[in-house]
């Protein structure tokens, strides 16, 4: 089994298994084991052409895991790591972090990270996202589309609950850290759910996103990525 921490981000890429991530049971198969309960994994992400999970922790720690169970550590030192997604180009070596508050730019960030090369190659700090060091970016999910950046980065934050929207010049641009907050916000919860959002994850054969919330309040929520208000049974 791959051990992640209850209410925790678990993304084949497709969709997102929740609690005790079963397709990550499913893919180790029985009797292999990762677990990093020490350093409280926060995400991983399978990657369907690499043929790997790569995940991340709350210590700073971007992690290689092979499916036979093998891990290691491709980077550390990051800070507080809350989420990991694909990007637009599933052939690209490129993955992405959420960072969930930086101290220096007063802002969560979302990292980008070179899995050949083992760099982190540049941070873009959201500029207009509401959260403190402790209740920041605490969910993170690439939106694809048809634009000129491949997509649009949702941001969760958990001190209000509400997702926020960016495009980051990662296609236009190998250098630049471009930010370009989309005007409005949404809310992903229905009336009466609390503001702890805790996962963002995207089945993008189906498109289909998934909300997810703990903190003694372990719910599920599937929605359409464009349009929230159009809901799904889970």
């Amino acid at each position: 089994n791959l051990i992640v921490d209850a209410g925790e981000q678990c993304d084949d890429g497709n969709q997102i298994i929740g609690d005790g991530c079963e397709l990550c049971q499913s893919v180790f198969g029985p009797g292999v084991e990762f677990n990093d309960e020490a350093n409280e994994m926060s995400g991983c992400v399978w990657h369907p052409v690499k043929g790997v999970f790569y995940a991340v922790d709350d210590s700073g720690e971007i992690w290689k895991i092979q499916t036979n169970g093998v891990a290691n550590i491709l980077k550390s030192g990051l800070g507080d790591i809350e989420a990991i997604t694909l990007g637009p180009d599933l052939n690209s070596n490129f993955i992405y972090v959420a960072k969930e508050f930086d101290a220096t730019a007063g802002k969560p960030q979302i990292g980008e990270f070179n899995v050949e090369t083992n760099e982190l190659t540049r941070w873009f700090t959201l500029i207009n996202f509401v959260g403190t060091t402790s209740t920041g970016q605490e969910a993170m999910e690439f939106i694809p589309d048809a634009g000129a950046e491949g997509g649009i980065f949702y941001s969760g934050s958990q001190q209000n609950g509400l997702v926020y929207k960016h495009r980051l010049s990662i296609l236009t641009s190998s250098t630049d850290t471009i930010v370009t907050p989309i005007i409005g916000t949404f809310d992903p919860q229905p009336n009466g759910w609390n503001s702890n959002l805790a996962a963002l994850n995207l089945d993008r054969q189906n498109n289909i996103l998934y909300a997810q919330w703990d903190e003694n309040f372990y719910k599920l929520r599937a929605m359409n990525p464009t349009n929230p208000s159009i809901e799904y049974g889970v």
